[in-house]
């Protein structure tokens, strides 16, 4: 194979992935600008925020010994309405604990 068809191979598998790249980034922008386009800011309200304290535990599963390590529980609960209808929700976070070797 000379040096010519190779640098042509080269050049055509660049070409190939510049596009497939330009193809993805083109796509995801306009899904971006379809979901904008669509959407509304909505401010919400915090009402409590509960934490929680998890301590270190064993569980036996399959008669292996597994550790779950000690960890915080945030619940966020909050309000906001939509066309004139308020709506409660909560959400809830894991935050793992810092360990000493």
């Amino acid at each position: 194979m000379s040096t010519r068809v190779k640098r042509i191979i080269i050049a055509s598998v660049i070409a190939a992935v510049v596009i497939v790249i330009a193809s993805i980034a083109v796509r995801a922008c306009r899904e971006n600008r379809l979901l904008e386009e669509g959407s509304v800011d909505v401010k919400a309200v915090i009402e409590k925020v509960e934490r929680r304290h998890h301590e270190e535990r064993y569980q036996r599963i399959r008669h292996r010994v597994h550790r779950q390590p000690a960890y915080t529980s945030y619940t966020i609960y909050f309000a906001y309405t939509v066309d004139g209808v308020e709506y409660h929700d909560d959400f809830t976070t894991r935050k793992g604990m810092l360990r000493s070797l």
